[in-house]
């Protein structure tokens, strides 16, 4: 299969391309257009993640283990700075070792995320996210996110099978599939990919819907607490 840098390559020259047409046929703006090539690029090197070793999986942690807690802390109230600093730090080091040690322990090579099952799970998690934006942009960026994931399958399906013509090797079939060989994983996927999408539907037809159907959760202040 290609390595981390055959697909990053790749990766950003397809997702370039797919940013340039979009933007030449005028269906998204410069901006959104670069937007969506980011997407297409970032997305042909997520199904890496299985990979103990891989570049992509420590990639996508080491940024996960600053945005997300960075994105937690600014939607939270605190008294003094060193309160959000403190819980900042806390947030960082959670999700850069135990959420990491987790997700190795739980996934394997070339199982579940070398699916076209996940292709759907990220497109449709990408349809929700952008559920404000326009029908057209939101469309194209679910088609980004799901496109640069296939096209990660994809490849490794072609270097499987040898560029010229020395045969498939064992790894050929094992990325381009829609199952894993576990009957869980495999009913779980389609189950979030389909809630996922359900989910985008619901807040497409009203951006209210989650306050209507879901319980509201308490706004949280660390005023009371003292450092």
């Amino acid at each position: 299969m290609a390595d981390f840098k055959t697909h990053s390559v790749l990766g950003t020259m397809a997702g370039s391309a797919f940013g340039f047409l979009c933007g030449v046929a005028g269906a998204l703006s410069p901006v959104r257009s670069i937007l969506a090539a980011v997407l297409f690029s970032v997305a042909s090197v997520l199904p890496d993640l299985d990979s103990n070793t891989g570049t992509a999986k420590k990639f996508l942690f080491e940024t996960l283990a600053v945005l997300a807690p960075a994105l937690i802390v600014l939607h939270l109230s605190f008294e003094t700075a060193e309160q959000g600093v403190l819980l900042l730090l806390l947030l960082f080091f959670l999700v850069r070792y135990p959420l990491e040690f987790f997700f190795e322990r739980c996934t394997e090579h070339r199982g579940i995320f070398h699916s076209i099952p996940m292709a759907l799970v990220l497109s449709a998690g990408t349809l929700a996210m952008f559920y404000a934006s326009p029908p057209t942009v939101r469309r194209l960026y679910a088609a980004a996110a799901g496109g640069g994931y296939l096209f990660h399958l994809i490849v490794d399906e072609i270097w499987s099978f040898g560029l010229f013509g020395l045969g498939a090797k064992k790894s050929f079939g094992s990325a381009l599939k829609l199952y894993s060989d576990s009957f869980f994983i495999t009913l779980l996927t389609y189950l979030v990919a389909s809630l996922l999408f359900y989910l985008a539907l619901c807040l497409t037809a009203s951006p209210d819907w989650e306050y209507n159907f879901l319980p509201r959760l308490p706004d949280i202040s660390f005023s009371r607490f003292r450092f």
